[in-house]
């Protein structure tokens, strides 16, 4: 380790571990005469268990239902936002969300399995295209946990997961009704209702939420209003989301609970608000290396030419998308401090997506064919699981889980096709479209994943303030490919996840932790290419994995007024599965199509880094909230990339032309997050009403496109604010999301080959308000 990261590593674990002692001479601090208010507490399941979050030796961002509402979160991103380590990219609506835990960035987008493991109420959610489900009027609370959770979550929790944890079922009757008008055609109508059916034993809740929004960005193309759907009109980035569900909790017995949950997620998404450079068009700013002399990167921060002007062709759509979620659970206290519970889970999906931009939609590409559409992803995957858990607590000093876990998984995709139309035209572009007229599309693959394994966990109480603790879990999975030319690959992986913590009670409110965990990314199978170019050395690629090592404090101090929590870590990364270009094979003849890219094991990364979040009532009117990271992922030395050196991109001045990006940053990824935010609450006299007023502002640090770190998304802060009125039944909300209108670049996909460089940008939202009213009985 370089003298640098030892020096960081050893100030932040002196600060985490003392952190307790220091800060319990402020807890003392004479009370300021104001009447005494304390935090309430915080419950999370992280462990698959109920426990108060500042018990938990484990780094948690949580938002419950009142986060949700009050600082006006209605998608991944913003949950991404306010969280300190955590990035999330929706490229434009297209279908590749990606979530980003402590800078360990997706290196291959499209894969199957991510770094960050996303679960609908305990179900395994495995394509991007599905984890941001949005926030519907179910959903209790957002868990984000970090670090490696492979021994408890398997499913590739390879860097950490993300939970959405719903409303159940209750023994009161009652509902609620939420209805949102806002800027830009925003109209949101959402409610519930939970009716016990038979008195302490049946309960059922009914849920459904519709919600519309035409984009923030005005699309200056030349048909944008022409009516075409699907596809993009009006706006860009607009979307219609649908969302039904129905709950039923049964309760035979004070110590038996089943349920039966069923949820429906439609999504029709516009395109978003990309925009293009490319070598094609003559647009990028340095590296000369292509053989007509044109550019072959952009270097420094990525604009927009002509400034932000959206002309997106409205034949093109973001993404079509729906989801069904359908799970069965048993909880059953069966005596002897044992409590005995099983899921059984099935998520199904299907996608389209034509999201992708031309490289200029009104005037055509610079080449061969006026207009280009990439139809990716389209597809669907069916997903069945089974988990059988036992816990084990009876009061003394040892506590432990054992349990078991079997899931069969089909995904089929239809990635990178290709069609060509006449400029200008207006016909609508579906799915199969191209298919059906004979144009070309990269092979379909068909892929089966059958995963087998055991898990277990055991604490032990030193003392009492001591305890440590072992997690792990066995793994065995098998994945079967199929290809559209019949062909069958079969590759097979078995892995040991463990993970082990020491926890510490520095004083009766401040837990000090430790913890080592082991992530592993499963090993998977590329797909042959049908213009010719395939290497059969490369069509396997190995599991990837990390060791994580991390320190923490969480401390409740100043009467239970402050909550401040803070962790250091260090990640060991080998084997990295990144996108690579293919090897070219001097026997085929190149076309027109640049070959699919493949997905490589490409060396080694380090990353180290920190985080500081905390809550403080000030008084008892402002309540206060605050977070920080700041992280170092970088290449090990001697580490090439793939698609760099392979397609000569770099030409030695501006980048190593041996295309080395060892000690370079890992793309997509943010170094420094920030977030501060408060809200003031007080009465409205005699009237019988409260009011708040809630602001939130958030700080994003630049981020490179690609390895080579020669290009840039510029660093953003945004400022949103919220202020009710509010009674025991209803209230009264404006909101306002980017107040200063904000005009910035969110992400960008980089795309290369030996034929093209492609830079696909896009834009955040701007400033949208809206006027949110609420009511429950």
């Amino acid at each position: 380790m370089e003298k640098s990261k030892k020096n960081f590593l050893a100030a932040m674990i002196g600060f985490i571990v003392s952190g307790g002692v220091v800060v319990q001479d402020v807890s003392a601090a004479p009370d300021n005469g104001e009447r005494a208010t304390v935090l309430e507490e915080v419950i999370v399941s992280a462990r698959k268990r109920n426990e108060s979050l500042q018990d938990v030796p484990i780094a948690i961002s949580v938002f419950d239902a009142n986060d949700l509402r009050e600082r006006s979160i209605t998608q991944l991103e913003d949950v991404a936002a306010m969280t300190p380590g955590l990035n999330f990219e929706d490229f434009s609506n297209g279908g590749y969300g990606v979530p980003v835990i402590r800078g360990a960035s997706q290196q291959d987008i499209t894969i199957l399995e991510q770094n960050v493991s996303t679960f609908f109420d305990g179900i395994y959610i495995p394509r991007s295209y599905a984890v941001d489900i949005g926030v519907v009027n179910t959903i209790e609370r957002i868990e984000v946990v970090k670090g490696p959770q492979s021994a408890l979550y398997g499913q590739n929790a390879f860097m950490g997961a993300i939970n959405y944890v719903t409303r159940q079922p209750s023994a009161e009757f009652g509902g609620d009704l939420k209805m949102t008008y806002g800027s830009d055609e925003r109209k949101d109508l959402g409610g519930s209702i939970n009716i016990p059916l038979v008195e302490d034993k049946l309960f059922v809740r009914i849920s459904a939420t519709q919600s519309e929004f035409d984009g923030s960005w005005e699309n200056h193309h030349p048909n944008a209003n022409v009516g075409i759907y699907p596809g993009t009109n009006g706006n860009t980035g607009g979307y219609e989301k649908d969302y039904y569900a129905t709950q039923v909790l049964f309760t035979p017995t004070e110590t038996l609970e089943l349920s039966l949950d069923y949820h429906k997620f439609e999504t029709e998404a516009e395109n978003g608000t990309p925009f293009v450079r490319s070598r094609k068009l003559q647009q990028l700013n340095c590296s000369p290396r292509s053989w007509d002399g044109t550019n072959l990167l952009w270097c420094g921060d990525l604009t927009q030419i002509g400034g932000a002007e959206m002309n997106i062709d409205p034949r093109t759509y973001g993404l079509l998308q729906e989801s069904d979620v359908l799970k069965f659970g048993v909880d059953w206290d069966v005596g002897d401090s044992i409590f005995l519970s099983y899921i059984y889970g099935k998520m199904t999906s299907e996608v389209a997506s034509n999201g992708s931009p031309s490289f200029d939609q009104v005037n055509g590409d610079a080449g061969s064919f006026p207009i280009r559409f990439t139809n990716s992803p389209v597809g669907s995957f069916d997903y069945v699981s089974h988990e059988l858990r036992a816990d084990f607590d009876n009061g003394g000093p040892f506590t432990g889980t054992v349990g078991a876990f079997f899931s069969d998984g089909d995904d089929f995709t239809k990635d990178d096709a290709l069609l060509f139309e006449e400029v200008g035209g207006t016909e609508p572009i579906r799915p199969d479209y191209y298919l059906e007229n004979g144009f070309y599309n990269a092979d379909a693959i068909q892929t089966n994943t059958d995963v087998r394994s055991i898990f277990g966990s055991v604490s032990y109480e030193v003392n009492d303030r001591l305890r440590v603790s072992a997690e792990g879990r066995y793994t065995e999975e098998e994945k079967t490919v199929i290809q559209s030319n019949a062909s069958v690959d079969y590759v097979e992986s078995s892995y040991f996840t463990p993970r082990f913590t020491v926890e510490w009670d520095a004083s009766e409110s401040t837990l000090v932790y430790g913890s080592i965990a082991k992530g592993v990314k499963a090993a998977g199978i590329n797909a042959e290419d049908s213009t010719g170019f395939y290497d059969p050395s490369e069509k396997f690629f190995d599991e990837d994995e990390n060791w994580t090592y991390e320190v923490g404090t969480k401390s409740t101090l100043w009467d239970q007024r402050l909550q401040l929590n803070a962790a250091a870590y260090y990640i060991d990364w080998s084997n990295l599965q990144a996108r690579s270009s293919r090897t070219m094979d001097p026997e085929v003849p190149p076309p027109y199509f640049a070959p699919a890219a493949i997905t490589l094991n490409q060396g080694d990364a380090t990353i180290y880094g920190a985080e500081v979040s905390g809550i403080l009532l000030v008084t008892e009117n402002f309540t206060a909230n605050f977070g920080f990271s700041y992280t170092v992922p970088e290449y090990d030395d001697g580490l090439i990339s793939g698609t760099f050196l392979r397609a000569g991109l770099c030409d030695g001045t501006v980048c190593p032309a041996d295309a080395d990006i060892g000690g370079n940053t890992l793309p997509r990824t943010a170094n420094t997050q920030a977030n501060v935010g408060g809200i003031w609450e007080g009465d409205l006299g005699s009237l019988d009403l409260g009011y708040y007023l809630q602001g939130d502002w958030t700080y994003q640090s630049e981020m490179f496109m690609e390895e080579m770190n020669v290009g840039t998304i510029p660093a953003r802060t945004i400022t949103n604010l919220s202020a009710a009125i509010t009674s025991e039944n209803w209230s009264v909300r404006l909101w306002a999301k980017n107040v200063f209108d904000k005009e910035y670049v969110s992400n960008s996909f980089f795309i290369a080959n030996p034929f093209d460089v492609v830079y696909i940008g896009a834009y955040g939202p701007k400033r949208t308000f809206g006027l949110t009213v609420e009511a429950n009985f």
